[in-house]
This record gives structure tokens, sequence and C-alpha cells, in this order.
């Protein structure tokens, strides 16, 4: 039983792991701090439930990124529902972000492995230039120059020209 509930501590911690990439999508999709918060806690307290009713999680990141997509989507339907006025750019903004995000994640993909693992930890997860040099075991040139090729590489996928810049 003692082991049973350790595992359960132990996985439980692992999907608050996810709790910054998280905050950004949420943030992204609302654009509000506070909405962005909310949908985040409900995110989480949704899966730890599940955790508890014996659902296995096996990808925790995709599942929680998923549940937090769908949340909002949930949510944005429950406000067109019950009438409450929207902000009409908040709406269109989140519709061209989605698009973009879809688009982005496809491009993405089509990335060698290499260069989308490096690009996905440093614009995404945040890493600095030092920490991905010192996970890949490069010196931190390299990692600028490998994020240089896979950006230019994504812009052209992707079809943007200088206008639309991919951080």
């Amino acid at each position: 039983m003692v082991a049973s509930v350790r595992g359960d501590a132990r996985e439980d911690r692992t999907l608050l792991d996810h709790q910054p990439v998280l905050y950004r999508y949420a943030l992204s999709l609302t654009r509000a701090k506070a909405q962005a918060d909310d949908l985040v806690q409900e995110t989480f307290s949704r899966a730890l439930q599940a955790r508890q009713k014996g659902n296995e999680i096996r990808n925790p990141r995709a599942y929680l990124m998923r549940m937090l997509h769908n949340l909002h989507i949930d949510g944005v339907r429950g406000r067109k529902l019950d009438g409450e006025p929207e902000e009409e750019e908040a709406v269109a903004g989140g519709q061209e972000m989605q698009l973009t995000v879809q688009e982005v994640l496809a491009a993405l993909e089509s990335l060698p492995k290499s260069q989308r693992d490096l690009l996905w930890q440093v614009a995404v997860d945040g890493a600095s230039y030092a920490e991905a040099a010192n996970a890949l075991g490069v010196p931190e040139g390299t990692v600028t120059s490998r994020l240089s090729r896979a950006r230019s590489a994504l812009k052209l996928r992707l079809g943007w020209d200088g206008g639309r810049v991919v951080s």
C-alpha cells in the first residue's frame, strides 16, 4: 500500500512538472493571466481526478495539453451558449493563433529530429542556450548555429517572410 501511495505521488508530481508549458499555452489561448491560471488549475484538477480513478496516463504532456485545449474550447462554447459578450479581437486572435499553432506544429514535425528537439527545448520549454548545450554535450556556439538553421528551415516550410517572426 505504501509503495502504491509513493508511486501515485511521484506520478502526480510528474504531471505537475508540465505546469510551465501548460501555463504558456493557456496564456496564448486566453490572452489573460487570470483565465490562464484558471484553465491550468482545472486541467490539473481533472487530470488528478482521472489518476485517482485509476486511469493510466502514458504521455503526461500530450494528455495535459489536449485536456487544456479541450477545456478552453468547452469554455468558449459555454460562453457563447450563455450569451456572454465576447471580445471580437480576442476571438479572432484566438482563431488565428490556433491556425498558426497547427501550422507550426505540422512544420515542426517535418524537421529532422535533432532540429525539432532543439527548437522545442529552447523555444517552447524555455531552456537557455547554455542548458541546451549542456544537455546535448556540445559548445554553446554549436547550439546557436543549429538553432539558426532550424529556425530558417521552419520559416521556409511555413512560407514566412520577415514580417512574421519565429522566436
